[in-house]
């Protein structure tokens, strides 16, 4: 106890140029991630972190020394600041702790022998105003090299299997670098390019992490583009088929019109009334309008009950949903279309008298619950989970079902779809976006 306390309070500069490199990464970390205290608590944090973090090195490198011990301390206390006061991807803050403790340590070790080779001597520890030239320099230098760490760093979580890959190459080469003062011993020129050589592989792996994920964000932003474009098709397609539908009911109304006036004249008051009561009725009723308050939902609800309805689908519904809802309306009615169009493909299968659809919609907290129920005489989960398409043009078919997947997704919510009391029912709990 006595000895760490004479380490600690020994009049020396040991551990200030280690808290300063502590410091450093956590600057450029706190200027890549998004921090979970206000600006001035963040500040103080980071000033208390270097504080604790000298006040813990300062008698380990007194006492014990070694370059393993500082690059330990570097790493872990930086990570450790990292899960606990900022905001991202464990793997991604992992990668990036590690390419800027290794940024810290190679630059130095450039320097270094650089220094000997121009001026002869070690100006880092010659004791004299030369030294502070060369920390002036070295520390411009880390701050040239943060700016490059913040401009590329990865802004989206890679997949385990990317990043795994980056990562092995990061520290396989962190590795060889450690050893390279081992290897080339005094040689001053030899250790000078081959730490060249390995700040090169490294700055290129990291660039090729960036462009990565890069890479995978523009594609998954293409992704939602042509999910939004094959939304807007469909639409196009059912709007189509809407005018085409209020045609054809306009003309069947006119046959309507001219039947019962003659069965008026005729006087033939039994079987106007048998008609009234049965087609008539039917009719009218098939041609219901859905008022949810929600103009979307309105639109779809509407033509699709009144399409599942003239194919004599009996359908009862369970509405009760806010009229602002905050997701976007192609998302929401390309979601709503595919969900009923699948559901009514089914139910037409089955024969007249058998078919039934159930719709509920409701905000339960934070989300909105869609359930959809169709009437089915068996399982169709047990031999087939994923509910591949059985149509012979598989590449063109089964695509509703992706779509609704993916816009699901793209609300942080889930789908379940089960097999319940002779109904298969497709459950969808989509969060909103100003919930989170």
């Amino acid at each position: 106890m006595a000895a760490i306390f004479d380490a600690l309070f020994a009049p020396s500069w040991v551990g200030v140029e280690a808290a300063c490199s502590f410091l450093y990464m956590l600057i450029v970390a706190s200027c890549n991630y998004a921090t979970r205290l206000r600006p001035v608590a963040h500040a103080a944090v980071v000033l208390a972190a270097s504080v604790v973090f000298f006040l813990m090195y300062r008698p380990v490198e007194m006492l014990y020394g070694g370059y393993t011990a500082y690059v330990m301390f570097l790493f872990l206390g930086t990570m450790l600041f990292a899960r606990l006061v900022l905001r991202g991807s464990f793997l991604n803050e992992c990668g990036f702790v590690v390419t800027t403790g290794f940024a810290v340590v190679m630059l130095k070790s450039m320097l270094l022998p650089l220094t000997v080779i121009v001026t002869g001597v070690d100006i880092a520890d010659s004791g004299t105003w030369s030294a502070g030239l060369w920390y002036l320099m070295y520390y411009a230098l880390l701050a040239a090299c943060g700016w490059f760490l913040i401009r590329f760093a990865p802004t989206v979580r890679l997949p385990r299997r990317y990043w795994l890959t980056f990562s092995l190459c990061t520290f396989t080469i962190t590795i060889i670098a450690t050893l390279s003062g081992q290897i080339f011993g005094s040689n001053s020129e030899h250790l000078l390019a081959f730490n060249l050589i390995v700040f090169w592989l490294v700055t290129l792996n990291y660039i090729l992490t960036y462009l990565s994920t890069t890479e995978l964000k523009r594609n998954a932003e293409m992704a939602a583009v042509n999910t939004r474009l094959n939304a807007q098709v469909e639409q196009f397609e059912r709007s189509r088929a809407s005018i085409d539908q209020f045609r054809k009911e306009r003309h069947e109304m006119k046959n309507t019109y001219f039947y019962i006036d003659s069965l008026v004249k005729r006087h033939e008051y039994t079987t106007l009334e048998q008609y009234l009561d049965t087609e008539l009725n039917f009719r009218l009723t098939s041609m219901d309008e859905i008022n949810t308050g929600n103009p979307t939902l309105d639109l779809v609800l509407t033509q699709k009950i009144g399409e599942a309805r003239r194919a004599h689908i009996a359908v009862t519904t369970n509405l009760t949903v806010p009229a602002n809802l905050p997701f976007n309306d192609q998302d929401l009615c390309a979601l709503m279309l595919n969900l009923l169009d699948n559901a009514i493909d089914a139910s037409v299968k089955k024969a007249e008298g058998q078919r039934e659809l159930h719709i509920e919609i409701q905000q339960v907290k934070g989300f909105l619950r869609i359930s959809i129920g169709n009437r089915s005489a068996h399982d169709v989960l047990s031999n087939n989970r994923l509910l591949r398409t059985t149509k012979r043009d598989a590449q063109h078919h089964g695509i509703g079902l992706r779509v609704v997947r993916a816009i699901v997704n793209q609300y942080d919510g889930m789908i379940d779809m089960q097999y319940q009391d002779g109904f298969f029912v497709v459950n969808v709990l989509m969060q909103f976006p100003d919930a989170s």
